[in-house]
């Protein structure tokens, strides 16, 4: 039986935060290709693109230098026009953490439409 996960923008940026945190956790405790680290960073990039798709007036990716840098490839931020408060946190989130541009690509979403491409 398929059931469809129907989450609002502030959910899903709740759970991508938190299987970030999860996922960042796990990283450190086991080996990376553990299969449970794995599925951490599988859920935070099903979960980041559901929010790209169903909330692309809330939310656009934009490159990440920085991260970049550190991970060897292109890396984006995921940011959100409008910052949201998450229950039992102090302070708002203005992006739903990273995602590599490789994944965007096999997404299907331009990066050169909407200004986001890294520079030349």
């Amino acid at each position: 039986m398929s059931r469809s996960l129907s989450l609002n923008c502030e959910e899903l940026v709740l759970r991508i935060i938190t299987t970030n945190r999860v996922w960042h956790d796990f990283q450190e405790l086991l080996d990376p290709d553990d299969p449970i680290v794995k599925a951490q960073r599988d859920t935070k990039n099903r979960l980041q693109r559901k929010l790209l798709t169903e909330f692309p007036d809330r939310v656009s990716p934009v490159f990440d230098r920085a991260e970049s840098e550190t991970a060897g490839e292109d890396i984006y931020s995921l940011k959100l026009r409008e910052p949201i408060q998450l229950p039992g946190d102090d302070r708002p989130y203005d992006h739903a953490a990273h995602v590599p541009h490789r994944l965007l690509k096999k997404w299907g979403l331009d990066l050169a439409d909407n200004g986001a491409a890294p520079p030349a």
